[in-house]
């Protein structure tokens, strides 16, 4: 993923720990359709696929919105810790 898309991501990371369910100039969350608790956050052509769990965010899935959707055995929950990141990134 480009470096300025993760830098993007992390500052709407900042305004989901706010409210993660409202949607919002430069934080464009929605519930993704037949789903109880799947969100998708859009950054530009990239997506991230996350759910609510309590207090927290977890972010199971980030790629290009045309690769991101489709059902892949490679998909690793990572609760997003204070700085925005996945927990063990640098």
């Amino acid at each position: 993923m480009p470096r300025n898309v993760q830098r993007r991501f992390a500052a709407a990371f900042e305004l989901l720990r706010k409210d993660p369910r409202r949607r919002r100039p430069k934080c464009d969350g929605r519930l993704l359709s037949g789903t109880a608790n799947a969100w998708r956050l859009r950054v530009g052509d990239y997506c991230g696929i996350y759910a609510i769990e309590g207090s927290k965010i977890v972010f199971t899935k980030f790629g290009h919105r045309s690769d991101v959707y489709q059902r892949s055995v490679h998909t690793h929950a990572s609760p997003i810790n204070s700085t925005g990141l996945r927990a063990g990134a640098s």
